[in-house]
């Protein structure tokens, strides 16, 4: 009898579970693989140099693994179902990816607005109105890099659209990354000028629709080491906060990692300890690029070949 592996989530990380899974149903045809997102295609952060140009990276179409778009409206853990917009799905194990993620469809609303607010300012300027605007950005990872691609877009604009556009990032938790952000032009805060706000990369499902999860005060699953949990053990959660990088080839080797615990929960073999080490944060701007990883603060050369390590990366698996 066939067994049933469910895929639910939005991040490159179950992406990339879903590609190695794929390539294992070889050896594994008793399996049948679905992975529900609601975006079928993917933002690229790194190669993130415009907010008002293209940023989108198109999923490589697999061949075992089947791939619904839908809306995941609730999950019952204990009766191993899971409700979408359109359909209901049992299964035997569970992937759920509760990773912070921006969608594609969020990006193009940020671009939309973006693009409005630099068109009401240059029509300000022609009627000889004063008006400024804001945008005011998280202080996330994605949060940051959308904010140096918009301080980019922003030194393509007339100098005196320039001076009425200010750009603002919510303080984050590394002096490194401030004075990076601040040597390109961004200010840290938040102001209510007129503008619009980016808030917080979010999971697209919440833990709140998930019926048995256990959560900390923080909101964030209760995981074992192997990232299954101790209560419903054919469950792998993919939300502990040291997994996020915006760096794919770092999300390659934690997927490969989850992967092997799968496999080795349906071989019934021991599960491995998931590696705990703080993720890379890439970032570039017009003033060079910034690697943060754990207690490495870099702008120079490591960051520069991080990065193009990442980009070489992304282009193989294109």
């Amino acid at each position: 009898m066939s067994q049933r592996i469910l895929i639910v989530g939005d991040s490159p990380l179950s992406y990339f579970i879903a590609r190695l899974i794929d390539a294992e149903l070889s050896r594994l045809a008793h399996m049948q693989v679905t992975h529900i997102t609601t975006d079928t295609d993917l933002v690229y952060f790194p190669t993130i140099s415009t907010v008002l140009g293209p940023a989108v990276f198109r999923r490589k179409k697999l061949e075992n693994v089947v791939l619904k778009k839908e809306t995941v409206m609730s999950i019952n853990l204990k009766a191993k179902r899971v409700v979408t917009n359109r359909e209901v799905y049992s299964y035997d194990y569970l992937i759920l990816d509760l990773m912070p993620v921006i969608t594609v469809q969020e990006f193009l609303a940020i671009q939309r607005s973006a693009k409005e607010v630099v068109v009401h300012l240059q029509a300000a300027l022609k009627q000889n109105e004063k008006l400024n605007a804001t945008v005011n950005f998280a202080g996330d990872i994605f949060g940051c890099q959308l904010a140096l691609a918009l301080a980019r877009d922003r030194t393509k604009l007339s100098s005196r659209t320039m001076r009425k556009l200010a750009i603002n990032v919510t303080k984050t938790n590394s002096t490194f990354l401030d004075s990076f952000l601040a040597s390109n032009d961004i200010s840290l805060g938040c102001s209510k000028s007129p503008g619009f706000n980016v808030g917080q990369a979010r999971a697209q499902l919440s833990w709140k629709k998930i019926k048995g999860l256990t959560v900390d005060g923080a909101g964030h699953a209760l995981t074992l080491p192997s990232l299954n949990l101790e209560k419903f053990q054919e469950v792998f959660v993919l939300d502990a906060v040291n997994l996020l990088s915006s760096l794919w080839r770092s999300q390659w080797v934690v997927a490969k990692q989850v992967e092997k615990n799968i496999v080795s929960t349906l071989e019934r073999k021991p599960l491995r300890v998931i590696d705990g080490m703080p993720a890379p944060k890439y970032l570039t701007g017009d003033n060079g690029q910034i690697l943060l990883w754990g207690g490495i603060e870099s702008r120079r050369l490591r960051a520069s070949a991080v990065g193009a390590l990442d980009r070489a990366f992304v282009r193989r698996i294109s």
